[in-house]
């Protein structure tokens, strides 16, 4: 009998572009298709960038209403506690 020769180490189909082209052959087609897309970049109108400004305004308002709202509650619910807590600081 004769010593066989061993193969090697099998290419990765996901970093092998040879590979992949043999187990799926349109994926070429597609990695075209997204370089082409890579390097289209999408212009932002003016109107765009204007209503994203109106929206980030309008909610960091909101963030602000809600941050002030969550603060009346907290001091409301501790001025209900503060003889108890009063107390327990002194007992410390």
């Amino acid at each position: 009998m004769m010593a066989r020769r061993t193969q090697g180490t099998k290419p990765n189909p996901l970093t092998n572009k040879r590979a992949m082209a043999k187990l799926n052959p349109y994926s070429t087609v597609l990695r075209q298709m997204r370089q082409k897309d890579a390097g289209v970049k999408r212009k932002i109108s003016k109107a765009d960038r204007k209503a994203k400004q109106v929206r980030s305004k309008v909610a960091r308002g909101n963030l602000k209403g809600l941050l002030t709202s969550v603060e009346t509650e907290v001091d409301a619910l501790t001025g209900i506690y503060r003889e108890q807590i009063a107390s327990m600081n002194v007992n410390a």
